[in-house]
């Protein structure tokens, strides 16, 4: 970013940003420090200013005394005296947020208070004081930062003549920072069209439609066991115990899939491939390690309206919450998160008031089969980016717990009520 870098061997950062910060304010300059660190509330004063990043606040004179109930230049006694666990900063035992602000409020400073401990009205407050003098005045040696440190200021000084986040867009965009990303379009330094055509555009795939069996069969039957597909359905709603499947995309490949059409109902709809057709071809995909998004979904689907049993390899919205809990987690955000995608939208091809049956095939396989496509290049985008030890737990161990889900979800869990009941008693007795 072009800013200029400033080191002291053998000192802390915290003590170079004293020194800078009272050299520049010294000599007429606004100093502005970035930092959530409440050290450097000792060094405010009329030129001197903290910019908090988490709300990118300013906090300065008024702000200290607000909150603190001292001013900036008595805020290292205060800490002497309260002390800070976070910091590992003692402070005197017994001595709270309270008295330090009372007693910073009589005297001048920590030693003004020793100085003068015999005006320390209150008998307890003065015995805490007396025995807790080693440990306040370690305290202040602590907390206090060495500004007095002999710095060659930098010769380059960026006047900030060009926007700095500018200078790293790169990184912006590869690491998805777009906190930074939003702040340069609201300046109108860059546009939403220039990060769009940033984003990776290789995501071209061959999208077929299959409405005949003869050719599903050979597709599949040329496809060699235990190879990764990729599989999701359509149906008219969510639930999946009452909606019903309109149909079915799969993929070996992330440059083509397939789309099998098996319940629309539009108006002029072609022939679709039957049920009972259908049966045999779903138990041939036993044969291979089936992946998908929220696979339990589909797995459900199948059996419900086929009574085949698709075994679950692996699925990417359990994969994509291993690699980060907090983010979410649908196929959409995955996909233009990871893999610079923006997918179909559900409402651009689905009428309001209507389900996906009404869609024509042609919309629907190129929605399908982007789906699978999407599926299958996050699993292998997981697989390059987990350790082997990460990608095969969330294989394994993680894709038997869904299985096991499924099975409790299908059949029912069986409770026993009296051993309940008997809990329930011991409880309350």
């Amino acid at each position: 970013m072009k800013f200029p870098t400033v080191a002291v061997d053998g000192y802390e950062a915290d003590d170079v940003i004293a020194s800078l910060s009272k050299t520049y304010s010294d000599n007429g300059y606004k100093v502005y420090i970035l930092s959530e660190d409440k050290d450097f509330i000792q060094l405010i004063n009329e030129n001197i200013t903290i910019i908090k990043p988490s709300k990118m606040e300013f906090f300065g004179i008024e702000d200290t005394i607000k909150k603190y109930g001292v001013p900036p230049h008595k805020f290292r006694d205060y800490q002497a005296l309260i002390g800070d666990k976070i910091d590992n900063v003692s402070g005197v035992s017994g001595i709270g947020k309270k008295w330090g602000k009372a007693l910073l409020n009589q005297f001048e400073s920590l030693e003004d208070i020793y100085n003068n401990l015999e005006k320390v009205e209150q008998k307890s407050i003065r015995n805490k004081l007396e025995l807790g003098k080693e440990s306040a005045f370690q305290s202040k040696q602590l907390v206090t930062l060495q500004g007095d440190l002999k710095i060659s200021l930098p010769s380059n000084t960026s006047s900030l003549s060009q926007e700095p986040l500018s200078l790293i867009l790169d990184e912006l965009i590869k690491y998805e920072l777009d906190g930074g990303i939003k702040h340069l379009i609201n300046k109108g330094i860059i546009t939403k069209e220039y990060i769009e055509q940033r984003e990776n555009k290789n995501f071209e795939f061959e999208a077929i439609t299959i409405t005949d069996i003869k050719h599903l069969k050979q597709i599949i039957l040329t496809i060699p066991d235990n190879t990764i597909i990729a599989f999701d359905t359509e149906t008219t709603g969510v639930d999946v115990w009452k909606d019903k499947i309109v149909g079915f995309s799969f993929c070996s490949n992330i440059d083509k899939g397939y789309y099998v059409p098996i319940g629309h109902n539009f108006l002029g709809v072609e022939e679709q491939i039957r049920k009972e057709q259908l049966r045999p071809i779903l138990e041939e995909f036993k044969r291979f390690k089936l992946i998908g998004h929220n696979f339990k979904f589909d797995k459900h689907v199948i059996f419900n309206y086929f009574g085949v049993e698709l075994p679950i390899y692996a699925d990417t919205i359990i994969l994509a919450w291993l690699k980060n809990p907090s983010q979410k987690l649908s196929l959409d955000d995955l996909t233009y998160r990871l893999l610079k995608h923006k997918k179909i939208k559900f409402k651009e091809i689905v009428p309001k008031g209507e389900n996906f049956a009404s869609v024509d095939f042609e919309n629907a396989t190129r929605y399908g089969v982007e789906d699978v496509i999407a599926t299958l290049r996050l699993f292998k985008e997981f697989e390059k980016q987990f350790s082997e030890k990460l990608f095969q737990m969330g294989i394994e161990f993680e894709s038997e717990i869904t299985n096991i889900l499924y099975q409790m979800e299908q059949n029912g869990i069986l409770v026993d009520t009296e051993s309940l009941q008997e809990l329930e008693d011991q409880t309350l007795s």
